[in-house]
């Protein structure tokens, strides 16, 4: 059985796309508590990149203009931020946590499993807002991180009841 790394997006609900549409946008909210000099080129890019994923999961149609920016930027934007600035250990270890994730999410949707793909999909972003916050927030206390990871879980929570 060949695994399709990209055009099993069909297995999601409506509810599903949503959730990741919305989603999408909080890779916005490091910009708006950023206490660093932010590299414009880098903002741009964070601004792009939310809103084609936004609007991609909004529309969730397979190969069209959408989908292909998408996963292009998306790549794009991952290899910006790996070579952003110096890298530690923790950053090293959310890399390859954010690329298991990403794989994991095509396992799971070639498996049907539109549940596990989704909350792998969601782990995968989650992974890469830390990664955004830690690139963008000076000294990022370990209960800030806490307070953002508890408002982004209560809004997925939210977005999954309306």
């Amino acid at each position: 059985n060949k695994i399709n790394m990209f055009n099993n997006i069909d297995i999601y609900s409506i509810n599903q796309k949503h959730i990741l549409s919305i989603n999408s946008l909080w890779l916005i909210f490091p910009l708006l508590i950023s206490n660093t000099n932010i590299n414009k080129l880098f903002y741009i890019h964070t601004i792009i990149t939310s809103l084609i994923s936004t609007f991609f999961w909004y529309k969730c149609e397979i190969n069209n203009l959408l989908h292909k920016l998408d996963k292009i930027n998306a790549c794009a934007y991952f290899i910006y931020i790996i070579n952003y600035d110096k890298n530690t250990n923790l950053l090293y270890f959310l890399y390859i946590s954010m690329v298991i994730f990403y794989i994991s999410t095509y396992i799971f949707s070639n498996l049907k499993n539109s549940n596990y793909a989704m909350y792998s999909h969601l782990l995968f972003r989650k992974i890469g807002l830390f990664l955004v916050c830690l690139r963008l927030v000076d000294n990022l206390s370990v209960n800030n991180l806490l307070i953002i990871i508890v408002i982004h879980n209560l809004h997925i929570l939210y977005i999954n009841m309306i």
